[in-house]
């Protein structure tokens, strides 16, 4: 009976094993973003993480940026969970952020190079424009690249803004994004997630009012109700999705185009996603589940 019971347990304990191997080996290591594609057309060495799905063309892309006083490391943890969801996961620094810190240069009639730091960017209205149009829109060509390669449906793409001007950056690419559409282009962002959005941002803050372009994204914001001014940006950046939104509260829950969360604690940003307790992980995954992962729509495509 004993030898009987030894065995049964020893077969269970294989069985888990083998289960968490498979699911070990689902996930693909993660591969620094560098080099000459993600060097910028004004000589900055921009650098990222991708977080690589095995899901092949069904892979959902999910670009993260991060506050400006924060870098993509911090984002680690977030991005493999969402990677093990099956998503294939960008993390990055714009320049002068995180390891974005480099300036390259050609030497005249030659093929070497020198780097340069490039010491401190000031998020004036110039530098966050070039934030934007250069440095984001680097890393969305190398998903499009991804994409052509079969893996990943960049036509699903989802931006994550942490913290307000994480947030600022995240909106204004999906601005960006959707304004091509009017010029005979497809929009590739299908969603936003915002943590922590600010109106009032000491570094870069979301724009008042919202622009048009943005009134057919997915759009789901967390924010810490318990910070009163936070709070009250957090309202009225609220208000302004509902308004380009009219009648989706009447919606079912599933089939709405705009979730607000008041998360009862006093944190932002970062710290809001990395508390032991934090909802914004599980919700972030359910929604990106429900409203890129199970739709069918839109299907995968070459991207030119």
């Amino acid at each position: 009976m004993k030898n009987r019971i030894l065995l049964l347990l020893t077969a269970v304990f294989t069985l888990v094993v083998g289960i968490e191997s498979v699911f070990a080996q689902s996930v693909l290591s993660p591969v620094t973003l560098k080099g000459e594609d993600f060097i910028t057309r004004d000589g900055i060495q921009l650098v990222g993480t991708y977080y690589p799905s095995t899901v092949g063309k069904e892979a959902v892309p999910v670009m993260i940026i991060q506050d400006l006083d924060e870098d993509r490391k911090t984002l680690h943890s977030l991005a493999v969970a969402l990677q093990e969801q099956g998503c294939a996961v960008v993390t990055l620094d714009v320049r002068g952020q995180g390891d974005s810190n480099k300036l390259i240069k050609k030497l005249p009639g030659k093929n070497d190079v020198v780097e340069k730091p490039l010491g401190k960017v000031a998020p004036n209205k110039d530098n966050l424009r070039r934030m934007v149009e250069i440095d984001i829109e680097t890393f969305k060509r190398f998903l499009n690249r991804q994409n052509n390669d079969g893996k990943l449906n960049v036509k699903k793409l989802c931006l994550v803004g942490v913290g307000g001007s994480g947030s600022a950056l995240a909106t204004a690419y999906a601005n960006l994004d959707c304004s091509w559409a009017s010029q005979g282009q497809g929009a590739d962002v299908r969603a936003l997630a915002l943590v922590s959005p600010r109106l009032k941002s000491g570094l870069a803050s979301m724009p008042s009012p919202l622009p048009k372009t943005l009134n057919s994204l997915c759009v789901y914001m967390w924010y810490g109700a318990e910070d009163l001014r936070v709070a009250k940006e957090g309202e009225a950046i609220a208000k302004m999705f509902k308004q380009q939104r009219p009648g989706d509260e009447k919606n079912e829950v599933v089939d709405r185009l705009f979730y607000e969360v008041k998360v009862k604690t006093r944190l932002q940003g970062l710290k809001l996603i990395t508390a032991e307790d934090s909802v914004v992980e599980r919700h972030l995954k359910k929604f990106i589940e429900i409203k890129l992962q199970k739709k069918d729509f839109p299907a995968w495509s070459m991207k030119e």
